[in-house]
């Protein structure tokens, strides 16, 4: 807040109101002060019990005895003039508003993802949420051609998609999501329902794939949605497409009715595009093994129509949460093309003597990414010291173990020499 003004007295009081003074004043003349909110205050978040609010500033409305009441008693001004020599008093009032988290699917005017009839949670401390991150809030809907929108605050709380079936073609389809229950005593259930959105105009607009499934184990768990229902023929999908994912939390033993758009008290709502290219890449093999220097990842495609390049990620769970592993796309051997490539990608940071997961994203060429099903490996720990007690003429019982150790260690010398090549 900036006061401007003063009780200097130029001629025409720069434009302001001149104050004629109060019977008894000794010349009784001034100029108002004015009190100017900035341009534009940054809303202020905070946190408390893990839930991110928000303040914002709305402006002032002047008041007679500075009673105020709990709503604005008019309309609110960024301005507040205050007389020369009185009392004055103004209300300044602001708003703490609690997350809502909304989609980010392009929204073709039909209010889905912006627009208060759009599909939107409000963010909770103890309600469910897709993947492992918690959903972060924003004003409204994010949309864009990618579906990757509203990560604002730096988090990729996009995780509820984990990986989708690459054979649709046999009248239905899956997908594999990542949801964590919510904290409540009793009966507790993370209910999370999908919609595939095959004619691009809208979810729920036409013949869409609903599916719908829950959770009712503590944490963070994979739950699989089937799509059985308008799923197109063999040669009629769509290039790439939309898929929507809700999850609400229930305390009764069913789950509630939700549509893809509409508000709901808890929960998060992601939006993912899917590529449906006659698939894009289709994959021959994922794999992941130990090595000397980390986990050694190796993929191969049958063909890559389609293709610009893959991303890699690594993740703690099955589920994530997942880091990308290449700083930049890892391109197709033959973009476009039937023929399929052979890639390998070394992870050298890999952390020791733990389960790690990775999981492959192929990028199409329209942008649109599909990931596959997720493998994982434990790299083996750092190497156990080895001492001898004795090794001479002396103790002629030790040199069978001692061959046996100069053996394996020949074997695995052997080993690191074939890998190496």
């Amino acid at each position: 807040m900036a006061g401007q003004g003063g009780d200097d007295v130029p001629a025409g009081c720069r434009g302001r109101p001149r104050h004629a003074g109060l019977p008894g004043e000794p010349g009784g003349a001034g100029c108002d002060d004015r009190v100017t909110l900035p341009a534009a205050i940054p809303d202020q978040t905070f946190d408390i019990g893990g839930v991110q609010y928000t303040l914002q500033i709305i402006g002032f409305v002047p008041d007679a005895d500075g009673v105020c009441p709990a709503t604005p008693a008019g309309l609110t001004s960024s301005i507040y003039t205050t007389g020369e020599g009185q009392n004055n008093y103004a209300c300044l009032y602001g708003q703490i508003v609690l997350p809502i988290d909304s989609g980010d699917a392009p929204d073709l005017g039909l209010g889905q993802t912006t627009g208060a009839s759009r599909g939107r949670h409000t963010i909770t401390a103890t309600g469910s949420y897709l993947g492992t991150v918690r959903g972060d809030g924003e004003n409204d809907g994010q949309p864009n051609a990618t579906a990757t929108g509203d990560d604002l605050n730096g988090l990729d709380d996009e995780d509820g998609f984990v990986s989708m079936d690459t054979n649709w073609g046999d009248g239905q389809g899956h997908v594999v999501v990542s949801v964590t229950r919510g904290q409540f005593t009793g009966i507790n259930r993370a209910c999370v329902y999908g919609w595939i959105d095959w004619g691009n105009d809208g979810f729920g607009v036409n013949a869409d794939s609903f599916a719908t499934g829950h959770r009712t184990d503590p944490g963070n768990g994979e739950i699989t949605l089937t799509f059985d229902t308008n799923v197109p023929g063999t040669g009629s999908f769509p290039a790439s497409t939309y898929l929507r994912l809700r999850v609400v939390s229930s305390t009764t033993s069913s789950c509630p009715t939700l549509g893809p758009t509409g508000s709901a008290t808890d929960g998060e709502i992601e939006d993912h595009r899917l590529s449906f290219s006659p698939l894009a890449v289709e994959l021959a093999g994922f794999t992941a093994s130990a090595a000397p220097e980390g986990v050694e990842l190796a993929w191969e495609t049958v063909s890559e129509v389609d293709v610009a390049g893959f991303n890699l990620y690594r993740g703690e769970t099955a589920s994530g949460p997942w880091a990308q592993l290449n700083d930049a796309l890892i391109p197709a051997q033959a973009p476009g093309a039937a023929a399929g490539g052979t890639y390998a990608f070394a992870d050298t940071a890999a952390p020791q003597g733990a389960t790690v997961w990775y999981q492959l994203e192929d990028v199409a060429l329209d942008g649109a990414t599909t990931r596959h099903d997720p493998v994982s490996v434990t790299p083996a720990g750092e190497p156990n010291a080895v001492s001898l007690s004795a090794f001479g003429a002396t103790a002629p019982a030790a040199w069978p173990a001692v061959a046996g150790l100069v053996a394996a260690l020949g074997l695995a010398a052997a080993g690191f020499a074939r890998r190496r090549k």
